[in-house]
């Protein structure tokens, strides 16, 4: 990334950090048809926000909505609601994983009619939607810059949080075997890994609790 680039993005993780770190109530979407590592971010972000008092609520547009079954290996999950109970005009909205603004789906409303929206991104494609767009597109996954977004706002981060961030770097970047898990892939993933979670149980869920289809 060329320094002009790393200037950008490292303005607007300040810019985001400084509203989350004092919104009192965030609400939080991903695309529809999740992966882990959108959820994961969405939700790592979320329990740690909620850690510091805020109140959140998150969602994605299916329906119906179904959390995936690795989300039994975590003891607290944030709020979660189907789209017609999701905030219609939330003062701050995060949009996390989400390449474009039609992947919100029937939610993409809410995201307009939003006083203030966030966007974490690291898709290339991502045409810089919403109006704090942190985009990276050299993170090998958005939960990689969910991360960097906590550490820049501070504290302590709860482990179910930790788990959910290393969800979504440990699918996206293949189980770090693809181009994209450099250095500082590998160092956050390290990092997370530090917190207390059942590693092999969320592995297991991850990658071998699967049906054929």
């Amino acid at each position: 990334m060329k320094a002009e680039e790393r200037s950008r993005v490292a303005e607007a993780l300040d810019q985001a950090a400084q509203v989350l770190a004092r919104a009192p109530a965030v609400a939080l979407v991903c695309h529809v048809n999740p992966d882990p590592d959108a959820i994961g971010s969405m939700y790592g972000l979320a329990l740690f926000l909620a850690s510091r008092g805020a109140e959140v609520v998150c969602s994605w547009p299916n329906e119906p909505l179904e959390p995936p079954r690795w989300i039994e290996t975590l003891s607290e999950v944030p709020p979660t609601v189907r789209m017609g109970a999701f905030p219609k005009a939330p003062d701050v909205l995060v949009a996390l994983d989400t390449a474009s603004a039609d992947r919100l789906g029937g939610l993409e409303p809410n995201l307009l009619a939003a006083a203030r929206s966030v966007v974490l991104d690291h898709h290339a494609t991502n045409p810089g939607f919403g109006g704090i767009v942190v985009l990276d597109p050299t993170a090998a996954s958005t939960a990689e810059i969910a991360y960097r977004l906590i550490r820049s706002i501070g504290g302590d981060l709860p482990d179910d949080a930790a788990a959910c961030l290393y969800a979504g770097v440990v699918t996206d970047t293949g189980r770090f075997q693809y181009q994209a898990a450099g250095p500082e892939t590998l160092r956050v993933a390290a990092e997370l890994r530090g917190y207390r979670f059942d590693h092999a149980r969320l592995g297991q869920y991850l990658f071998e609790d699967n049906s054929l289809p």
